[in-house]
Formats: structure tokens, C-alpha cells, sequence
């Protein structure tokens, strides 16, 4: 009952009963699944006008993550194409396999940061292929 009634206010009178939090559109998820891994949720809630944290809540929601990875974080000092050509150093077997420790030394990394890219970090690309797989 209550429902009906504040349907038909707003249907009469829609510039006095407004909605506090109005529900997020079909073009408003696809521009949160479009820019999810380029913008932040501060800029995707200022684009659409809405904030920040039903942004984030509303990206939870319909199942996309906004953590970015690799080139795509605003502090990364590596570039992918870098971890790339580390992770190659290291597996490649033709004349032989580097050290972190020699590896460290062309890039001029500390061989603990090498061992981290290495091991750990993640790249742009890592991260379309994890959404991809089941």
C-alpha cells in the first residue's frame, strides 16, 4: 500500500518527492564494467553522479572488481613489458638462466624486488585473463 502510494506522488509531483538513492540503470553498469580497471570509483561516481561508495558497492554487486594491476595502478613504477622481459631472463634455458642478483643488476632493482616481480606481480594483462577463466 505504502509503495502504490509513493509511486503515485512521485508520478504527480516528482520535483517534491524525489528518490534519496535512485537505482543504477542498465547504462550505468556498462560504464562501470567498461572503466572498472581504467577509473577510479571516484571518477565513475562523479561521471555518473553518484558516490563513490555505490560505486564500489554497486561494481560488488554486479560481479566486477575494480582493483587495478600493472601499468594500470597511478603509482606503478615497472612497466609490464619490463616484468615481461624479467620473467623471460629468468626462465629462458638457451645459454643459461640468470640470477635475480644478475637480472637485478640490468635493471638496477635490488635482487628482493626482482624475486618479487617474479613471483608476484601482477599484470595488466594477468587480470583479463583471470576474469576470463571460470
Amino acid at each position: 500500500g505504502v509503495h502504490n502510494r509513493i509511486v503515485l506522488l512521485r508520478g504527480t509531483y516528482p520535483e517534491l518527492l524525489k528518490c534519496k538513492r535512485p537505482r543504477f540503470k542498465h547504462d550505468e553498469d556498462k560504464f562501470i564494467r567498461k572503466n572498472a580497471r581504467t577509473m577510479t570509483g571516484k571518477q565513475i561516481g562523479e561521471y555518473l553522479g553518484r558516490d563513490r561508495d555505490s560505486v564500489h558497492n554497486r561494481a560488488r554487486y554486479i560481479g566486477v572488481s575494480m582493483k587495478k594491476y600493472g601499468e594500470l595502478l597511478p603509482f606503478t613504477r615497472i612497466p609490464d613489458d619490463d616484468v615481461h622481459l624479467i620473467r623471460e631472463l629468468r626462465d629462458a634455458e638457451s645459454p643459461r638462466r640468470l640470477t635475480f642478483r644478475e637480472i637485478g643488476e640490468k635493471f638496477e632493482l635490488s635482487e628482493s624486488t626482482v624475486n618479487f616481480i617474479y613471483h608476484h606481480r601482477r599484470t595488466a594483462e594477468d587480470v583479463v585473463l583471470r576474469e576470463l577463466m571460470p
